[in-house]
């Protein structure tokens, strides 16, 4: 019972530490990081259905998954509907892309704090 209750709190930690590097590393706010974490679990998304489950207004959802896009962090499609009208967006991420990148840009924050520290 302690071994799952410590290995819990060090994945709560590895969680907590992945965010504010994202945070930190991209600009982002805790409610843009919960997206993008919603938007890696279920690989693709679209701002009506996540608004919905994640009790959000859509309009923020919308800004939150543009500004995602915009940094690279997700890629945006158009989808066309059944009945016409506006084409719904859809908003995905490659898992093997975006650990990538993220390893790329941790490699290059890391380097830039080490220089920091070295300049003291």
């Amino acid at each position: 019972m302690v071994d799952n209750m410590s290995m819990a709190l060090e994945n709560q930690e590895r969680m907590n530490l992945f965010k504010r590097f994202l945070m930190v590393a991209y600009g982002l706010s805790e409610g843009d990081v919960d997206i993008l974490l919603k938007v890696i679990s279920k690989g693709e998304v679209d701002v009506e259905t996540l608004s919905e489950e994640i009790k959000i207004s859509k309009s923020r959802v919308s800004l939150i998954l543009k500004k995602l896009s915009d940094i690279g962090l997700a890629e945006r499609k158009k989808q066309l509907g059944g009945g016409g009208g506006r084409p719904k967006l859809i908003y995905s991420v490659d898992k093997r892309e975006i650990k990538q990148k993220l390893e790329n840009k941790s490699r290059e924050l890391c380097g830039q704090i080490s220089e920091a520290v070295k300049s003291l």
